[in-house]
C-alpha cells in the first residue's frame, strides 16, 4: 500500500465523514497537512495549530 494510500486510511479513521474519493484528489503533503490537523485537533489544546503561511486566515 503506498503512502497516499495510508494517508486516505488514517484520515478515514479520524473522520469518517470524508469521502475517500474526495481525499485522493489531493496530493500527499496536502493529505498529510490535512492529517496533521485532525490529530492535533483531537489531542491536547496546549500548542496551537498554524496554518500554512501561503494561506489566508480570517482576521
Amino acid at each position: 500500500m503506498g503512502t497516499k494510500e495510508r494517508l486516505v486510511l488514517e484520515i478515514l479513521e479520524r473522520n469518517p465523514s470524508a469521502s475517500a474519493d474526495w481525499l485522493k484528489a489531493f496530493n500527499v503533503d496536502e493529505l498529510k497537512e490535512y492529517l496533521e490537523h485532525l490529530r492535533w485537533s483531537s489531542g491536547p489544546r496546549d500548542e496551537g495549530w498554524c496554518a500554512a503561511r501561503d494561506e489566508r486566515s480570517v482576521a
